[in-house]
């Protein structure tokens, strides 16, 4: 068993953001934000580490697409493969890759979801085995970020 301090982690990744605007502001719920996003860097981390590769990276982008904001945290882990794509939202899914680790329980990605479209907000997967993964959250301007 080992500790992750996030902060730091976070702080490492921020040199591999890229932003396209130059500041975004808008409200959202913090709480429970910061625990979609927490679960999508740990998953990252996790699966990152599963690969033999120097220098994997952990990148966030956001974009500002006219009607919403997109957030994505890229990686460079060892990805999803196709067949379990459409079940990584379901509840106690790990998958093939997940069932390598001790650490997988199914249940960070099913509550990222619920968390998502009970916010309002939308989350997607985009993933090659053995490149990595791209989870995007989707920010929709004009509705209630807030509330949970």
């Amino acid at each position: 068993m080992f500790y992750i301090n996030l902060q730091t982690i976070y702080l490492q990744c921020l040199t591999a953001c890229f932003f396209e605007q130059k500041s975004f502001k808008f409200l959202l719920n913090k709480k429970w934000i910061y625990f979609v996003i927490n679960q999508i860097v740990i998953n990252a981390i996790k699966y990152s580490k599963m690969k033999i590769q120097d220098n994997k990276y952990i990148t966030f982008k956001i974009k500002d697409e006219n009607s919403r904001i997109v957030l994505s945290i890229i990686d460079e882990g060892i990805g999803i493969p196709k067949e379990d794509l459409n079940r990584v939202f379901n509840a106690f899914f790990t998958g093939k890759n997940g069932r390598k680790s001790d650490e997988s329980t199914g249940m960070g990605m099913y509550l990222a979801k619920k968390i998502c479209d009970k916010l309002g907000h939308k989350i997607l997967v985009e993933s090659e085995e053995n490149k990595g993964s791209t989870f995007s959250i989707i920010f929709f301007k004009g509705k209630n970020l807030f509330k949970f």
